[in-house]
């Protein structure tokens, strides 16, 4: 089953969904009308693929699709997880994944990673593998311009399979790289759902059975165990090949058959199958408190059999609990705008678990000392709902909601990506999901949506909202163990809300148009056309410019941003949080007669959304739309830039749940660091802070509301940059009508500089926090910089070999980093700076070997430039990736935004991969020497508190 996706975002800000239009209302008739299977006959495997089973029992899947040209995704999953593991194994299947890494019969040691990198697939971002409970699968995109490459493409594939080296003394090494992958999961979030997850599982096997494993487990394996796990579970008839990308499928198919077949299944297998989670009719409790949680939160869950789409009737169960997910999403979204909101925030939905359970999962987050008031407005929408249903606009405007995503699946067929038909392909091997094409899949869930009647909803909701199999998940701050509800005491809050006279939900439909009338469009005044790039920049009378790139990447898709210089940066200190907050509290207010829920509804009926923010030194208002509703979407605009509205009840009721959320200092260790980095690297400036209660009582609504107004109230700043599937003359009257038409003023706003510049010198500071066996590095090199195409580019290979190199020593030799990151940043306007960021997390006692290692590596760089090996693997990684990248219009859009800031040529982009091919070894040494010097270079360092103590002795 396509997975189409639910965009609808909850959160404080617009909610969107960029999803096809209702085009399927009109064609559902004539699809009713042609036979479809029987509710619970099997779905058919969609013909476009290719299918087989050797003799040995490995499967395959193939199929030919040219999105992206040149380049196919062979994966290999294999039906087998930290689930087959035995008490001697845990963490083997994991493990086991790490070392198909580290050496193969045809790649020893680490050649595997590097014969992949010099021809450009990125180690993470393009070659990875994960481990989960049921299953690993390993991942491969490689490019097909060289019939070499998926030569070795299989060979790798084949030795992932069954060829694994598992020698002693790699295994003993990459012991301390998953010990510190291992380590850098150890989070307040990870330790409470280690808790509550046995809970919820009623004690399975599952729920032993982690993927990571334990510290002990580790520590303790031996290689023996590693080797037995593969033999007895790395073997033909558990695994599968899938193939996607620009090949020819009867070669392919040819290649696999000659390859593969002489994979060998163990002589006595054992049964890979494992009982699900018993769903005994038992309901469980646990309140769990960590040193480290910041607020309280009450979860119910309520675990239900798993739904895998086999069959029509698998379709409109998943169709009812998209319908169940949006509309409850709705309900939560319009609570959150209610006076005196008893709660910061709430949620509910359904979705997949473990163990062949799916879960009905409501969260309440409390305000302090408000647990009962907060938990019972939270479940009383339960309570609604389960003793109403949903109302018929409300479901009908879902089922819109979904057809429309089936419809942009439909158009937007011709560039469905590879990588969307492998992990559907994995999913039919793993669980037997149904794949039956995207055309064949539409005209199955229209006829399953449609049916779904408002009867068939409340029952299903009364079924999901059961009393049995729910469990009680409380999570909060140690401090407030002793004050805690108990089982009982939730339990009779529920009671005590079944018990009230509630009413049914009050759907208010909508049918006003966004605008009752017309504004008087302005003209095109001038044309300025660059015809390399199929680009044409237009002047409109009111000085607003428009830059328009149309483009065929994808059928259905537009996406703008309209930007202009300012921001906060203009304003004073002290209306600093009035200018910074000045779009949370004026948009959220709605705009023009239109409040934020209708302009939420509107939004996603249309298939659209915009999104306006003010950040340090700019205005803009970011979105995207499909080409049908471009006209509503420029409406959308001209209302926000034109027609904002103060609604001083928003206010209120943000402050409130803000001020709950200020109300007590983070106590999460990663905070900390966070917030000493933020500082240091700003030079203390003010305006760069954790937000505080103070800082709230800084603001000001009618400030806030004139600041907005001022930030998009004049046309002449704004520039609009719009890319994707339109054409530009038809659009052209549009663009006058809602664009030109927007008032502006004589005089354009400018940046102002507050010379803010990362700290200068040599800085070391050490945060103590938390009570893990946890250190964060944060390494800072910073400094002046001349901006330039040749400057630009060496920071960017620098930033890559930099990867390379410390990835290799830090990983690899060391033993003492799971993932190191490396990142950079440099600027033009307002100030020439750039940063180089390096971070890493290990063990306390290891930061200062490390940090010494890292130095090392810089050095090194510095001293030698750059090897020649990884020269050659920066020009593949990036010349692949930037080929990709220039078929995408969310990439065109950052490009031309970022250019039309600084300054910069458009045209240089036809430049870029001769760019990339002029670094060499000596760019990297000059590079390293100029922006690693270390005259100015912030160290950040985050221990736990004992070593504090250690520190001072």
């Amino acid at each position: 089953m396509q997975k189409h996706t639910n965009a609808r975002q909850t959160s404080a800000r617009i909610t969107f969904r960029s999803i096809a239009f209702c085009l399927f209302f009109i064609s559902y008739g004539l699809l009713a009308q042609k036979a479809m299977p029987a509710d619970n006959e099997k779905i058919p495997l969609d013909k476009a693929v290719r299918t087989g089973k050797l003799p040995n029992g490995f499967t395959y899947y193939i199929r030919r699709n040219l999105k992206p040209e040149g380049r196919v995704s062979l994966y290999l999953a294999n039906k087998v997880g930290a689930i087959q593991e035995d008490e001697d194994q845990l963490g083997a299947a994991h493990f086991l994944e790490h070392m198909n890494f580290n050496g193969t019969v045809n790649f020893p040691k680490n050649e595997l990673v590097d014969y992949l990198q010099k021809i450009g697939v990125s180690f993470g971002a393009d070659l990875n593998a994960m481990t989960t409970f049921d299953a690993t699968i390993y991942q491969l995109p490689i490019p097909t311009d060289n019939p070499e490459f998926i030569k070795k493409g299989l060979t790798i594939m084949h030795d992932w399979a069954q060829g694994a080296s598992l020698e002693t003394d790699e295994i003993n090494a990459e012991r301390g790289i998953i010990l510190e992958e291992m380590r850098s999961r150890d989070n307040v979030m990870q330790r409470t759902m280690m808790q509550y997850t046995p809970v919820v599982l009623n004690q399975s096997k599952y729920a032993s059975r982690w993927p990571i494993g334990t510290e002990e487990s580790i520590k303790k394996m031996t290689p023996e165990a590693i080797r037995r796990f593969h033999h007895d579970w790395y073997r033909p008839n558990l695994q599968a090949l899938v193939v996607v990308g620009d090949i020819n499928v009867d070669e392919m198919e040819k290649q696999i058959r000659k390859q593969f077949s002489d994979l060998k299944n163990p002589v006595n297998e054992r049964s890979a199958e494992v009982d699900k989670v018993k769903l005994a009719g038992k309901n469980n409790f646990i309140s769990i408190t960590d040193k480290e949680a910041d607020g309280t939160m009450i979860m119910v869950v309520v675990k239900t059999p798993e739904i895998v789409v086999r069959t029509i009737a698998d379709y409109k169960e998943t169709f009812k609990r998209q319908i169940f997910n949006d509309i409850m999403s709705d309900r939560y979204n319009v609570v959150s705008l209610n006076d005196n909101l008893q709660f910061i925030g709430a949620t509910v939905n359904i979705s997949p678990f473990l163990g062949k359970i799916d879960l009905l999962s409501g969260m309440v987050a409390l305000k302090p000392g408000q647990y009962e008031d907060g938990f019972k407005a939270m479940w009383r929408e339960h309570e609604i709902a389960k003793r109403f249903g949903f109302t018929e606009n409300e479901i009908k405007t879902s089922k819109k909601s979904i057809l429309d995503g089936l419809a942009l699946a439909l158009i937007e067929k011709s560039n469905a990506q590879s990588s969307g038909y492998v992990d559907e392909y994995v999913r039919v091997f793993l669980t037997d999901e149904a794949a039956a094409g995207i055309v064949k899949e539409n005209e199955i869930s229209i006829a399953a949506v449609n049916e779904i009647t408002q009867a068939d909803m409340h029952e299903f909701i009364k079924r999901m909202m059961s009393d049995t199999n729910r469990d009680i998940i409380i999570t909060s701050a140690e401090k407030y163990k002793d004050v805690l509800p108990n089982q009982a005491a939730v339990e009779s809050w529920m009671q005590e809300v079944a018990k009230e006279d509630l009413k049914p939900y009050n759907d208010k439909k909508d049918n006003r148009p966004l605008m009752a009338k017309k504004p008087s469009p302005g003209k095109v005044k001038s044309t300025k056309s660059i015809a390399s790039l199929s680009i044409t920049e237009l002047t409109l009378s009111n000085g607003l410019k428009v830059i328009l790139k149309p483009t065929k990447y994808r059928n259905d898709q537009i996406v703008i941003n309209g930007f202009g210089p300012g921001g906060t940066s203009i304003y004073s200190d002290a209306d600093f949080e009035s200018a910074a907050n000045a779009t949370e509290l004026i948009s959220g207010a709605g705009v023009g007669e239109f409040s934020k829920i209708d302009i939420s509804k509107i939004s996603m009926a249309n298939q659209m959304g915009i999104n306006p923010i003010i950040d340090e030194n700019y205005q803009e208002l970011m979105g995207s739309c499909i080409t049908s509703s471009l006209e509503k979407q420029l409406q959308l605009i001209h209302l926000y830039m034109a027609k904002p509205k103060l609604d001083t009840n928003y206010y209120a009721n943000w402050v409130d749940r803000t001020k709950a959320e200020l109300a007590e200092p983070s106590n999460s260790p990663q905070s900390s660091s966070n917030d000493t980095i933020i500082s240091v690297f700003h030079n203390y400036n003010p305006r760069f802070k954790t937000a505080t209660i103070e800082d709230l009582k800084k603001i000001n609504i009618n400030r806030a509301f004139e600041i907005y107004k001022e930030r998009f109230g004049n046309a002449r700043n704004f520039t609009f940059v719009i890319i994707g599937s339109f054409n530009p003359k038809t659009i052209t009257p549009l663009l006058e009508t809602y664009l030109g038409s927007l008032p502006s003023l004589p005089n354009k706003d400018s940046i102002v500089n507050l010379n803010i510049h990362p700290a200068p010198g040599k800085i070391t500071k050490m945060v103590y926090k938390g009570n893990g066996n946890l250190s964060n590095v944060t390494m800072i090199f910073s400094g002046k910089y001349s901006y330039g195409v040749k400057n630009n580019m060496q920071l960017i290979a620098l930033k890559s070999i930099l990867d390379y190199k410390l990835t290799e020593r830090l990983r690899e030799i060391e033993s003492g980093v799971y993932s190191p990151s490396v990142s950079v940043n440099y600027s033009k306007i307002p100030n020439n700076d750039y940063s180089v960021f390096i971070s890493f997390s290990c063990s306390p006692d290891n930061y200062e070997r490390l940090i010494a290692a890292t130095l090392d590596e810089v050095k090194k760089l510095k001293d030698n430039g750059a090897l020649l090996t990884d020269i050659e693997k920066f020009h593949e990684e990036s010349m692949r990736h930037h080929q990709i990248m220039l078929k995408e219009n969310y990439f065109w859009m950052s490009y031309i935004t970022r250019s039309y800031k600084n300054g910069d040529n458009l045209e240089n982009i036809l430049e870029y991969e001769k760019n990339i091919k002029n670094i060499q070894a000596n760019n990297i040494k000059e590079a390293a020497n100029t922006f690693l010097s270390g005259d100015n270079l912030i160290k950040v360092i985050l221990l736990p508190e004992n070593y504090a103590t250690k520190s001072n002795k």
